[in-house]
């Protein structure tokens, strides 16, 4: 699987997880999807590891414009590790 985050300049903090409050929405968005969910764009895969950056918006009745959340693999299950 390739690991986005060395070509766009996405680093893994020092517990090994993404961190949804330091990747500014404007490179993921530059990511290319790799997945389709049903509100959210999934731009990384690596290392245990997914970066969702959400489609919806404040017009549509989210709390906030380009969310991001973060999950980790953890024992099999997908677990949201952080969000923006």
């Amino acid at each position: 699987m390739t690991n986005w985050s060395d070509e766009h300049g996405i680093r893994l903090d020092a517990r090994l997880r993404y961190r949804a409050e330091l990747i500014d929405w404007r490179t993921l968005d530059a990511i290319p999807t790799l997945h389709e969910g049903y509100t959210a764009d999934l731009k990384i895969e690596a290392e245990g590891q997914r970066v969702w950056l959400e489609r919806v918006t404040t017009a549509d009745g989210e709390h906030c414009d380009h969310h991001i959340t973060v999950e980790v693999l953890v024992n099999g299950s997908w677990i949201e590790s952080s969000t923006n």
